[in-house]
């Protein structure tokens, strides 16, 4: 049973021009990095004749991270990133077992400036509807 944020990395890996990405920790190196954190999401979802979870709605919180003083790096990988995954059909994620209902990116990736080393985080919020596992 893999967590939400290890199932999106491997999804985002298959696309291949990302660059690093972790799950859920933002080492100081490499510059160019991406990070998925898993947050508190919405309340699960119950079914009748089903006990306990049917479906969870949890959130992740996507981070890439580029060289000092470069910005368009990690905004396109950003973007990219916010496009596959907003475009992702209802199923599993290419390379996981889950089935995930939606992922809704809350916004479009947002700058939140540099970070004390001079580099860009740009940031994108998701929510997510799966399977209960």
């Amino acid at each position: 049973m893999s967590s939400p944020g290890v199932e999106v990395k491997t999804f985002l890996d298959g696309i291949g021009s990302l660059g690093t990405i972790r799950v859920g920790n933002m080492d100081a190196t490499p510059n160019a990095l991406g990070v998925i954190y898993e947050y508190g999401g919405l309340s699960p979802i119950g079914q009748f004749g089903v006990q306990g979870v049917y479906q969870e709605r949890p959130s992740i919180q996507i981070v890439f991270r580029g060289e000092p003083h470069d910005y368009e790096t990690p905004m396109t990988r950003a973007r990219i990133a916010y496009f596959a995954l907003a475009a992702a059909q209802p199923g599993t994620l290419s390379g996981t077992s889950t089935v995930y209902d939606m992922i809704v990116p809350a916004q479009p990736p947002f700058s939140t400036g540099k970070d004390p080393n001079n580099r860009y985080e740009v940031k994108c919020n998701y929510y997510l509807t799966k399977n209960a596992s």
